[in-house]
């Protein structure tokens, strides 16, 4: 249902459905909180909920997932810092976390995401540390932060693509 002009929320039983697998309402006006049990049917494939008006924390519960291949979020308003427990989904390849409001270090765990292809962690004005020097050798085709200027944001040594003030 991505891209269809929809409003509100969605129900929290959404979260419970055990046999979901791809859940995508990227590019509408939704406002949701993703509850903490999504994911925990363990069969989730895809979560897409970019551009939208998705609040408050990522929960933890999106890790239970072990055959997630896409975690999209960006574009949203999401806050508090980003999992490290996100980097147990060993079947990740594209985690977009950019244009939201995460804070603190970028979690070093990440590094041991071996088939992730795409990272967008740029535009989330508290997020700071360095990016794992581990993701620079899986040949990641985009890996993006607010990595620009003198005293970047956030340091990294691999980004294809840095962000923020040239300062």
């Amino acid at each position: 249902v991505w891209n269809n002009g929809l409003t509100g929320s969605i129900p929290p039983e959404v979260a419970s459905l055990p046999s979901l697998q791809v859940f995508r309402v990227a590019q509408n006006n939704m406002v949701w909180i993703i509850p903490s049990s999504m994911g925990s049917n363990g069969q989730l494939l895809r979560f897409d909920v970019t551009d939208n008006n998705m609040v408050g924390p990522v929960p933890n519960s999106l890790s239970s997932s072990a055959g997630l291949v896409r975690l999209q979020l960006g574009k949203n308003e999401f806050t508090g810092t980003i999992p490290a427990v996100l980097a147990n989904i060993g079947s990740l390849e594209t985690l977009t976390l950019n244009e939201n409001s995460f804070s603190g270090p970028v979690p070093n765990a990440l590094g041991s995401l071996n088939k992730l292809v795409e990272l967008t962690l740029d535009t989330n004005p508290g997020l700071t540390g360095t990016v794992p020097v581990a993701l620079c050798q899986f040949g990641l085709t985009t890996l993006t932060s607010d990595c620009l200027g003198t005293t970047p944001q956030v340091a990294c040594q691999c980004c294809t693509l840095c962000t923020g003030t040239s300062t």
